[in-house]
Formats: structure tokens, C-alpha cells, sequence
């Protein structure tokens, strides 16, 4: 069996680095419908965000224009979010695997399909500047690592691409995959790479900052 390179190509939190580098914070409604419209989403009607006149409250309390980014993201991009008290909220929120996660309560849980829908919800989080967490596998142990009470948690659930090089020498892997998910994948194809120990590990929080056995042979596994 031949072992994959440790770097894998477009892992982990892709879509959220290309977002944050090419779209900087909007600071006005005008400068968000730009940087959606940069993205090639279009909107019908007005954004359900209030005017920059009144978002001095977020200030005082940065918690309290998350319901507001809640439903400007469900306005923009429909189906990825879940509010709380829904089955499709419930049930993501039992996958964690520490019971501290668990018990946190986002305002709501967004769930991208596409690079684009990370995009746009970091753009809503960004300009009404509501705290947000990014959920991979779901595994830390600690409140706060891949949930966040009242704010607004990512889960990249539904990325799960996989997808090897003609060359065999690179594999993209979605940040929603655990790595049994990865390994099942390239066994079949005769690859193998360094990752988790532990198959049901999500593929993005170990990539940025976790510990594989191969890795002293073989080089970490990492985000690049």
C-alpha cells in the first residue's frame, strides 16, 4: 500500500481560509450586498440586517445580533440553518462527543454545502459581528471548541468531498469526513496517508492541530 504525502491538498478549512482572504469585513449593508455579489449570490429584496446606525448594540452585548444573523444567512442561503427547538437542530447538536459541547446552545447551527455558504455566513457573522464556531468532527473535550452558547456555530457536516490526484500523490478531503471515512476511501485504492489514530476523529481539527503515530516516520498531518 503506497502512503499519500502527509500535506493533503485543499484540507480541512479550505473554504473558510478562501473566504476570509479574499472578502475583508463589510462595515456597511452596501459593502455585504458587494461582497455577496462577489460571490455570485444573488438577493431578492432587502437584506433582514438593520442599518450600521443601530448596530452600536453590538458593542454592549456582542451576543445580541446573532438571531439577526441567523436569519439574514437562512434569508440568503436557504436550508443550512437550523434554529433551536427544531429536530434538524436537536439532532446535530447530540453529535458531539464531550457532553460540555453538547450543552452548548448556539442560536442556531448552519450546515454549508459549498465553499460559497461558509462564505456567506462568515460575511454575516463578520459585519453584524456575532461570535461564531466552526465544527469538524466534533471530539474536543472542552465548551467552546467546535460549539458556542448563543452565537452561531459552522458545522461542515455536509463537506465530504474526497477526491485523489490522477498522479495519486494528493487527496482532497473535505473537513467534514472523519478519518475512517478517509482511510476506508484510499484503501480501496490501494493509499494510505497520515491522520488519527481514532477513525471516528473529524478530519479538521486533528489536521490543525492534532498528533498521528506515523507522524515521526512519515511527517504530520497538516493544513497548509
Amino acid at each position: 500500500m503506497r502512503l499519500l504525502p502527509s500535506l493533503l491538498g485543499c484540507l480541512s478549512y479550505t473554504a473558510c481560509c478562501i473566504a476570509a482572504a479574499e472578502y475583508s469585513a463589510p462595515n456597511t449593508v452596501n459593502e455585504l450586498r458587494d461582497a455577496l455579489a462577489n460571490l455570485q449570490v444573488e438577493l431578492v429584496g432587502n437584506l433582514p440586517v438593520p442599518p450600521v446606525s443601530q448596530l452600536h448594540i453590538k458593542k454592549t452585548n456582542p451576543l445580541a445580533l446573532c438571531p439577526t444573523a441567523c436569519k439574514a444567512v437562512a434569508y440568503i442561503k436557504k436550508n443550512i440553518v437550523s434554529l433551536s427547538g427544531t429536530p434538524t437542530y436537536d439532532q446535530q447538536q447530540n453529535q458531539y462527543w464531550s457532553l460540555q459541547q453538547l450543552e452548548t446552545l448556539p442560536a442556531c447551527r448552519v450546515t454549508p454545502k459549498t465553499a460559497v455558504d461558509v462564505a456567506v455566513a462568515l460575511l454575516v457573522t463578520e459585519f453584524l459581528q456575532c461570535p461564531f464556531a466552526v465544527k469538524s468532527g466534533g471530539h474536543a473535550a472542552f465548551a467552546g471548541a467546535s460549539n458556542i452558547q448563543a452565537g452561531l456555530t459552522i458545522d461542515l457536516v455536509n463537506l465530504k468531498q474526497l477526491e485523489v490526484s490522477t498522479d495519486k500523490t494528493l487527496t482532497k478531503v473535505g473537513p467534514g469526513n472523519r478519518w475512517q471515512d478517509v482511510y476506508n476511501y484510499l484503501e480501496r485504492r490501494e493509499l494510505s496517508v497520515v491522520g488519527g489514530r481514532v477513525g471516528d476523529i473529524g478530519v479538521g481539527g486533528l489536521t490543525l492541530g492534532g498528533e498521528e503515530d506515523a507522524a515521526r516516520e512519515f511527517g504530520m498531518s497538516k493544513e497548509d
